[in-house]
């Protein structure tokens, strides 16, 4: 369970999602500081501007113009950043519930996964115990229809047996193996880790 807490993509996700919902909210609580601003800006007249009055030429300006600016403002009222801000909190509160939904159902999930895996290898066991004495009887069966105390049908019997069993116990062996697979995805760890279960 700690290492799929750790590991598993979907909680890693989850855990960004919060992350990004906070920056979010971070965003809309910064339009609540005041706004400070400067601005600034020089002019260089090359050639200040002529004005003709009355038959005489008259320069008008100067060289050099400058200008500066400075301004500060805070929003006093502002409604619609107020529920921006309720939304966006909202948001976060949404995340963070589906982030621990999402936790909860990866533990059941992998201690689901965890006892399949138990249980399917007990199933294997019996079968294989089954399936190893299907073998010793159509052992016994074929030795004594070779002595001709057994009928054909006895060792065909017993041969049909173990014939029957044997897919039946590769397929929990594939079984076996596609739960820890499954198990591993939902851990979040490679296929080519080992798993002792």
């Amino acid at each position: 369970i700690e290492v799929a807490m750790n590991e598993n993509p979907t909680v890693k996700v989850n855990e960004m999602e919060i992350t990004k919902a906070n920056y979010a909210r971070r965003e809309s609580r910064a339009g609540l500081f005041p706004n400070i601003g400067a601005s600034g800006s020089y002019t260089r007249n090359v050639k200040k501007q002529v004005m003709s009055f009355a038959g005489q030429n008259m320069e008008i300006g100067t060289d050099n113009q400058w200008s500066a600016g400075f301004n500060a403002g805070m929003p006093l009222v502002n409604v619609t950043l107020w529920k921006s801000i309720q939304l966006s909190d909202a948001a976060v509160d949404a995340k963070v519930q589906a982030a621990l939904s999402s936790k909860i159902s990866l533990v059941s999930q992998v201690i689901a996964g965890y006892y399949q895996i138990l249980n399917a290898q007990d199933s294997y066991e019996v079968l294989k115990k089954s399936y190893n004495l299907a073998v010793e009887n159509y052992d016994i069966a074929k030795k004594r229809y070779n002595q001709g105390m057994a009928s054909e049908y006895d060792a065909l019997q017993a041969e049909v047996q173990v014939k029957n069993l044997k897919p039946t116990l590769l397929s929990t062996e594939n079984a076996i193996e596609l739960l820890k697979l499954q198990l591993k995805v939902l851990m979040g760890i490679t296929a080519n880790v080992d798993m002792v279960t």
